[in-house]
């Protein structure tokens, strides 16, 4: 008998750990904002290195809507179309062109990279139009339905919809694709439905760093690790009065909650830029201290994390990029935004006449 129950005991503990191990709430973190750390958040706590790309005016726009890295190139999506240039901010081509040709797209303000096989990916709905590093149309690929991000990784796509403030229901919250089209995953979305009309909080709602592909939106607690099969949540927002909610007059019903617009993760840390009231603020979980440090941006200097590295202007991440497994955080920043401080100096020369300035920095692993 007692070796029947020593049995018995055993085969529950296997199973009671097994079911540890395969459930996703085991590994979750919950965001709470009652425990927030007011901190004077500094730059070197996250960043090995700063480097400051001026982009060069050979060919002059006014808008930079992505930017993907590769060891050799910066890829920048503007309203000039996709444009190329070094680490030094030398221009080096054009991708494809403005227009409705095979090898020409109406906007460069979605795009992916595989760095792998050098191919970049290019959202002109409802194709996404796929070109070589060097230039070359590669074909297209056609897709169903809208989306507004598309992120590469492994060999799939990961298609990304607008979580719209009306009543026509999105039916998925995120598709997974092949390079052939094929659909390999959808995220049915059950949850997000509209009452009434109200406003679309416009965020990156999707990211890509070296070890996954992070999703979120306005209106869902949860921010997921996602990838062509499963859904993962990894963070929750505690309840409570925080977040959105899509139930009628949005608007003033969640003028005091909390309201998203940038979300990054990386090894280290959760980054979460966020306004609240007509106060914006920075919140970064620290991993390996399990803290959440807060810090409101003044009103009166350019928002961002304290540059203590070289003295520079304060860093706001825009963008997200991965190469060779180290991550790095990018702004783009106006040339009257840049001071002749720190070592931005090489950049004094800049007038207000120059393209933008690519601000990358090399975050801690």
């Amino acid at each position: 008998m007692m070796k029947y129950i020593l049995s018995i005991s055993l085969i529950l503990l296997f199973l009671g750990l097994f079911s540890c191990k395969q459930t996703p709430s085991d590994d979750m973190i919950t965001i709470d904002p009652g425990k927030f750390t007011h901190s004077n958040l500094k730059l070197s706590d996250y960043v090995d290195e700063i480097n400051y790309i001026k982009l060069s005016s050979d060919v002059i726009f006014g808008s930079i809507y992505n930017v993907e890295l590769s060891n050799e190139f910066v890829f920048v999506g503007t309203d000039q179309g996709l444009l190329v240039f070094d680490y030094s901010g030398d221009y080096i081509k054009k991708i494809g062109g403005i227009g409705n040709g095979p090898s020409e797209y109406n906007n460069s303000i979605d795009f992916t990279t595989d760095n792998q096989t050098k191919r970049i990916y290019l959202r002109d709905f409802p194709y996404i139009k796929i070109f070589s590093f060097e230039g070359e149309y590669m074909g297209s690929i056609k897709t169903e339905g809208g989306h507004i991000k598309t992120i590469y990784r492994e060999g799939n796509l990961f298609l990304i919809p607008l979580v719209a403030a009306s009543r026509q229901k999105i039916p998925h919250l995120w598709t997974v694709i092949d390079l052939n089209g094929n659909v390999l995953f959808e995220k049915e979305n059950t949850e997000i439905h509209f009452e009434g009309e109200g406003f679309n909080y416009r965020g990156n709602y999707a990211y890509r760093n070296s070890d996954f592909v992070g999703y979120w939106n306005h209106y869902s607690d949860t921010i997921y690790r996602i990838s062509d099969r499963n859904n993962l949540p990894h963070f929750v927002w505690s309840k409570g009065s925080y977040r959105l909610t899509t139930e009628k007059n949005i608007i003033e019903r969640d003028a005091n909650c909390i309201r998203m617009h940038t979300v990054f993760e990386t090894k280290n840390i959760l980054y979460i830029y966020y306004k609240k009231d007509t106060k914006s603020y920075i919140c970064i979980y620290d991993k390996v201290n399990g803290l959440f440090l807060n810090e409101e941006m003044g009103s009166s200097i350019k928002a961002g994390i304290h540059n203590d590295i070289d003295g520079g202007i304060p860093f706001l991440p825009q963008y997200l990029a991965s190469i060779n497994q180290d991550d790095y955080f990018i702004e783009s920043v106006y040339p009257e935004e840049v001071t002749e401080q720190g070592s931005a100096g090489e950049l004094k020369d800049i007038s207000p006449d120059d393209n933008q300035v690519l601000v990358l920095t090399k975050l801690k692993k």
